[in-house]
């Protein structure tokens, strides 16, 4: 299976250049998107392609980096996961069990929703592929995700809010009605020695309380709320 992979750093680069060796063996379209000085730490920049964007999209940036990859098929990653032996073998084997690959999308972690919304805080409604053992359905995807690239370019141009991923779902689930969203079994990636840091987002005050009030009106349609965050209100 062919695919780009797209990684969107920040600040984190103690093992960037094994994340990218690591892909340029499955790979010859890789974008990494350089939101925090990360490039002057790559080796052999001229064989991928390096954009350096002069405002800080945040989250957003995954879905402005896909508009810059070849292939119909995407690998969309945090500068912290860092994939090992059979990592890339088992993302496309898993996607391409399914009779119609291009309508599931494939994490490493995930989330369900409790009934009305809510950015679920219950630990056992949250899945990392190196904890579970069978393909999971889940409702929220992060951290790294392997699917068709039409997933990724809704219309989010306008949001600057930290809860891009949340609204995400939403777009992605007007656009994409029989979308199906999973986390796959697999033990072979770590985390980044410099993963944690206190200016990371899930790291701020609000960023739980926030998520969970803008998925919770996800879940009710509430149109007036979701217009806000997608023109960079509050919830």
């Amino acid at each position: 299976m062919e695919f780009s992979v797209v990684i969107c750093t920040w600040k984190r680069h103690e093992e960037i250049n094994k994340a990218i060796s690591y892909y340029q063996r499955f790979s010859d379209d890789i974008v990494v998107w350089d939101n925090g000085n990360v490039s002057d730490y790559i080796e052999n920049k001229q064989e991928i392609l390096v954009i350096k964007p002069s405002l800080n999209l945040g989250s957003c940036a995954k879905f402005k980096a896909t508009a810059f990859t070849r292939n119909n098929y995407v690998l969309i990653s945090d500068d912290d996961v860092i994939p090992e032996e059979g990592f890339a073998e088992d993302l496309c084997f898993t996607l391409s069990s399914f009779d119609t690959p291009y309508l599931n999308l494939l994490a490493i972690f995930g989330r369900r929703f409790p009934e009305g919304g809510g950015y679920n805080h219950d630990e056992n409604q949250r899945f990392r592929a190196r904890d579970i053992k069978e393909l999971t359905p889940v409702d929220f995807l992060g951290q790294l995700y392997f699917g068709h690239r039409n997933f990724f370019t809704v219309d989010i141009q306008n949001t600057k809010s930290v809860y891009d991923d949340v609204m995400l779902i939403h777009l992605q689930n007007v656009v994409h009605k029989d979308l199906k969203r999973w986390v796959l079994p697999t033990k072979h990636y770590h985390y980044s020695s410099d993963m944690i840091g206190k200016h990371e987002l899930c790291n701020q005050p609000e960023f739980y309380d926030k998520r969970d009030k803008l998925s919770k009106a996800i879940y009710a349609r509430d149109i007036d709320v979701m217009n806000r965050v997608l023109h960079g209100g509050d919830v």
